[in-house]
């Protein structure tokens, strides 16, 4: 799904939001990346206790899946 949306939920529910990057990521960006999740963290959901965790973990894109490269 594109877009990232989440709905008003219920107590005992839960919703799973995904980013997918694809590409090169600068330090600048990683920098701004991290500083708005801690901001989204503690200043948005932290005050109410739901947001419950942040998980991120890099993957590579098997060889056969990459883009072939334009000699």
């Amino acid at each position: 799904m594109s877009g990232g949306y989440i709905v008003p939920q219920e107590e005992g529910d839960h919703q799973v939001v995904i980013f997918t990057f694809s590409g090169k990521i600068t330090s600048d960006q990683q920098d701004k990346w991290n500083e708005q999740v801690k901001k989204f963290k503690t200043e948005t959901f932290l005050p109410t206790g739901s947001l419950t965790g942040v998980t991120i973990r890099g993957e590579k894109t098997p060889p056969k899946y990459r883009p072939k490269k334009k000699k």
